[in-house]
């Protein structure tokens, strides 16, 4: 895990291998963005060369992240630590 951190900023970053048998579908794309729009810190996904932002339903959909994919998490804000560890245990679950 990346921790970045200056007076201003602070930032988790890690690549993440999703474990979701079918991927990020709909059902698994919703759990995420709920559980991210629970906290204040912003949430980005990395696939592919795009960065989406990771509250918004339609962005994470739109990168097809499959199973066995790799993306990068990126949270940044006050609950980040939290907030990463929630989101993480989502792309790690292996049926949602």
């Amino acid at each position: 895990m990346t921790t970045i951190s200056s007076e201003r900023c602070v930032m988790i970053k890690k690549e993440i291998l999703v474990k979701n048998e079918i991927g990020m579908h709909i059902r698994a794309a919703i759990e995420f963005t709920k559980v991210a729009n629970r906290f204040s810190s912003e949430v980005r996904l990395f696939k592919d060369g795009v960065w989406v932002n990771g509250k918004s339903i339609i962005s994470v959909l739109t990168l097809g992240i499959g199973n066995n994919n790799r993306v990068v998490l990126e949270v940044k804000g006050k609950d980040e630590v939290a907030c990463f560890k929630a989101l993480k245990a989502i792309l790690e679950t292996e049926k949602l």
